[in-house]
């Protein structure tokens, strides 16, 4: 036998040493219980007998205090349970209360054999086989140990000795029959063949499927990457139609190729293992939007912009594709006049910064808000999908921060992002 079958074996002849070892032991304990019960009574006898002994002298001579405060120390040190103490007939002149899961010793107590004094009974709990056998085996356990682990060696000792007389025996009787069973190979494989040939036939199936499972999911990845370009040019797009018509439109398309020459590269980066982030003050970000978004929407939106931070914050400037959805999500979902947009950058004592966006648009019932918090839903806008939502959670949680939105219907909407 090589090691490894070597050591399965002694660990399964240990655990079947200890199996019958445990087995024997509770037979042994049922079978003699009330013997063990007898002699441990016997026992306990002699040891409260010794106890009494101690405290004849005070009892005979009525020292209540001093044997009241002897037996209340054996109590509290668990060497009896609990004790009564009777003068006379049934005058019980001390003792602890007593239940019905204790059994009580009785000793008398006499002044000369012809006249006594009464008697003193010392309670323990009573003794069951499970009791027993717990006492046993905490008190034996090593013994107990040391000989199954004997038992188990003596046992595999006696199996190697087997297999050493047996491994020759088996060795010649193999290699009679060694033609035999070359002759029955054949007869095998034509018996397993079509079992053979439908699990290649399985194994193929699956790797077909498997490759089909990679194309689509990149299939699935390039037709993503479309819809966030499709979604986040628009904006800049609308920015250029407006510069197109403006007779001071120089800045406002220098924005919008930015912004656009910003998206692409952003969602360019995303396809590529690693890459190197631009970054770009928060605050100027915002006030480019609101100037884009300005020049679009013109008077039919009032957006303003409050920075209590009064310093520079550095963030990647993939940011401004996520604020420019926000703030079209505000347009595109108010049905009613003028739209009201106000943006506060700002921070707090732990130097986490926090920028909230909030308008006055319809808003959402809880209900709604919780749909649209997934992606591919959209609420109050007929061509609306809810890319730039989804879009804007991934990115708060690619850098650690948060996204959190709050809506009630007819009083609108507040985003609060969360820099930490």
């Amino acid at each position: 036998m090589n090691k490894r079958y070597q050591f399965l074996i002694g660990i399964l002849i240990f655990i079947t040493c200890t199996a019958f070892g445990m087995a024997f032991f509770n037979f042994a304990i049922s079978e003699f219980s009330d013997l063990i019960i007898q002699k441990i009574e016997e026992k306990n006898n002699e040891k409260y007998n010794s106890l009494i002994s101690t405290v004849r002298n005070d009892v005979l001579m009525d020292d209540m205090r001093t044997v009241k405060n002897q037996f209340d120390s054996w109590v509290e040190k668990k060497q009896i349970a609990g004790y009564k103490i009777v003068k006379g007939e049934n005058t019980q002149v001390a003792g602890t209360s007593i239940s019905s899961e204790m059994q009580g010793y009785n000793f008398p107590i006499q002044y000369t054999p012809e006249k006594d004094w009464g008697k003193i009974l010392i309670f323990d709990y009573k003794l069951g086989s499970e009791q027993i056998k717990s006492n046993i085996l905490s008190e034996y356990f090593l013994y107990f140990g040391f000989f199954v682990l004997l038992l188990s060696v003596v046992i595999y000792k006696m199996i190697s000795f087997l297999f050493s007389e047996i491994n020759p025996l088996l060795n010649q009787f193999l290699s009679m029959n060694e033609i035999q069973n070359t002759e029955n190979l054949g007869f095998r494989l034509k018996l397993f063949k079509p079992m053979i040939l439908a699990l290649n036939h399985t194994a193929e199936k699956i790797k077909e499927l498997e490759e089909e499972r990679v194309s689509y999911e990149a299939e699935k990845a390039q037709l993503s990457l479309g819809r966030k370009i499709a979604h986040d040019i628009r904006s800049p797009l609308e920015a250029l139609k407006v510069a197109s018509t403006s007779e001071n439109g120089k800045e406002l398309t220098e924005m919008a190729i930015s912004r656009i020459e910003s998206i692409a590269n952003s969602l360019l980066d995303e396809t590529r293992e690693q890459k190197k982030v631009k970054r770009r003050n928060l605050a100027q970000i915002i006030n480019e939007l609101l100037k884009e978004k300005s020049a679009i929407w013109k008077e039919s939106a009032e957006l303003n912009f409050i920075d209590s931070l009064n310093e520079e914050f550095l963030v990647d400037e993939a940011i401004s594709r996520i604020l420019s959805n926000l703030l079209n999500n505000s347009w595109e979902a108010s049905q009613r006049g003028k739209i009201k947009v106000q943006m506060k950058l700002s921070t707090d004592e732990e130097g986490r910064v926090f920028l909230s966006i909030s308008d006055n648009g319809l808003g959402m019932s809880q209900f709604q808000l919780e749909k649209v918090m997934r992606e591919g839903l959209s609420i109050g806008k007929e061509k609306g999908n809810a890319i730039g939502i989804s879009t804007a959670i991934s990115f708060m949680k690619k850098y650690n921060g948060t996204f959190d939105m709050t809506s009630r219907l007819g009083e609108g909407t507040r985003i609060i992002l969360t820099f930490s």
